[in-house]
This record gives C-alpha cells, structure tokens and sequence, in this order.
C-alpha cells in the first residue's frame, strides 16, 4: 500500500534547516557578487539575520508560522538586484541544499526557492523598485518560449493592482 503522506518524508527538520541557513549564508559572505548587497546591511547582524532566515524557512516549508517579517520591503531596501544576483543566490542556495539534504528534499527546498526567489522579484518590479529586468530561470524560459511573460499582461503594463 501507498503512503498517500509520503510527502511528509521530504520535509527537513529543523537542524538541517540551520544548516542549510547557515551554510548559504556562509557561501553569500565569500561570494563576489552577493557579499557586497548583503555585507553592509548585515554587518555585525548575520547571526541575528540567519535566526530570522530559519524562522522563515521553517513558516514556509514546515508551515510554523514562525516567520513574521516583510520580504519585499527588506529586499527593496537592498538597492538594485540585477537577475544576475538571483541566479546567484538561486544556485548558492541550490548547492547548499544539494550538499546537506537527500536528493527529493532538495529539490523540494529548491523548488520553492525559486518559487519565492520569482515571486520577489516580481513584486519588486511592480513596485518600482530597482530591478534590472525580468529573472530568467527554468520556467520562466518555458514562457518566453511560449510568448508569455509572467511580470508583464498582454497590454504590455504591469500586472497586479493599480497603484493607488
């Protein structure tokens, strides 16, 4: 018989997701392109950032509801975040998990990555915030090659709700 549950099986739990944190956030603070967004706002506050980043992760892949923070006011603070950035931060994070969690647990970690990583920059673009141009990951290439561009409705203006 099936476990209809299995799902559950591709969960972390909290000590890897401390690890994981931990270990991206170390690969961020030595990356070339990521160490100068994160360094100055963060300095002095990794630690207190990597609490908050496990909170986070656990409220989205654990459903703790521990995270209570505003990501896309804190990541608009960060002054531009060009695509190349979220590919980098995308495959930093990417290789952490692939490092510390089986094969399925990582996928599932890194599909929501970019998931949240999309969504983010979406947001941004639509707010106004700096943002040099759409972020082109897997399925987003799936829609250009299909002619859709996610950010952008068929008038060619943004979507989501008018500014107001």
């Amino acid at each position: 018989m099936q476990d209809d549950n299995a799902d559950h099986l591709l969960l972390p739990d909290e000590a890897t997701l401390e690890a994981l944190v931990r270990g991206f956030y170390t690969r961020v603070q030595g990356d070339p392109l990521l160490a100068p967004v994160f360094g100055p706002k963060l300095e002095g506050h990794w630690d207190e950032h990597m609490a908050t980043m496990v909170d986070f992760w656990s409220s989205v892949l654990l459903a703790t509801g521990r995270y209570r923070g505003r990501p896309l006011a804190i990541h608009g603070e960060l002054g531009e975040i060009t695509p190349a950035m979220w590919d980098r931060w995308l495959q930093l994070f990417g290789a952490t998990a692939e490092s510390l969690c089986p094969t399925p647990m990582a996928e599932l970690i890194v599909s929501r990555a970019r998931q949240i990583a999309g969504h983010l920059s979406r947001s941004l673009a639509r707010r106004g915030e700096p943002l040099a141009g759409r972020v082109p990951w897997a399925s987003d290439r799936r829609d250009e090659e299909k002619g859709r561009v996610p950010v952008r409705g068929r008038s060619g203006k943004p979507r989501g709700p008018p500014d107001r």
